[in-house]
């Protein structure tokens, strides 16, 4: 199935939200209105609502998923697993579990080691199955995105990375802000964040003085 790079909707079209993804979109999908204002398909957490006007983010990265330092996950030590063009992509996992779809949408990033075929790849995730610590994890790349260069077993060294839309949370201080609700959203359901044009934000405490930079 494809997509357009952006899509274009009327007035009110950014407060839908739902329990399944919005339109069949993927994460990070671009809506922009006719006035201008743009935003991307997001996921809330499950782990509690949002409400209309908040900065939200992804969550911190998990350690054992690879992109904390010396967490990398290794490619499978059997031989014939990951090789040129395969989209079935197996490593082991390492300190940390995996749930199902944990990282659908998301990257994995081919960190080394260096001075190799493939480091500095990045491949889109279809979905991933569900694994234990210290056992084979199994992804599914999308279908055009198989490997370009193959994975030398129980070598290569990968990261997850998540989908910087998918179960969003209220924005601390130590994140990523990736875009504004414009709308109250449910725990789990898809909405769109708004991440350019004029917005409405839930101010905290300091006040905000027309025309200055706000961080």
């Amino acid at each position: 199935m494809s997509f357009p790079n952006v899509i274009y909707k009327g007035f009110g079209a950014e407060k839908e939200t739902g329990s399944a993804k919005i339109g069949s979109l993927p994460l990070g999908q671009i809506m922009k209105l006719p006035g201008g204002n743009e935003y991307r398909h997001t996921k809330a957490s499950s782990a509690a609502s949002l409400g209309a006007g908040v900065i939200v983010s992804s969550p911190l990265a998990v350690s054992g998923h690879g992109t904390v330092s010396g967490s990398g996950l290794l490619a499978s030590a059997t031989t014939t697993y990951n090789p040129v063009g395969a989209t079935t992509v197996r490593l082991l996992a390492k300190s940390a579990a995996f749930t199902t779809d944990q990282y659908a949408d998301g990257t994995l990033n081919v960190q080394g080691p260096a001075l190799s075929g493939y480091i500095g790849h990045t491949y889109r995730i279809k979905s991933n199955k569900s694994a234990a610590s210290v056992s084979e994890l199994e992804l599914e790349l999308e279908k055009n995105d198989g490997l370009q260069v193959a994975f030398s077993a129980g070598a290569t060294f990968c990261s997850l990375l998540k989908n910087q839309y998918q179960d969003t949370v209220v924005c601390a201080t130590a994140l990523y802000p990736v875009g504004i609700t414009p709308v109250a959203v449910s725990a789990g359901h898809y909405f769109w964040a708004q991440t350019d044009g004029i917005a409405s934000v839930v101010q905290g405490a300091t006040v905000c003085v027309q025309n200055s930079g706000v961080m």
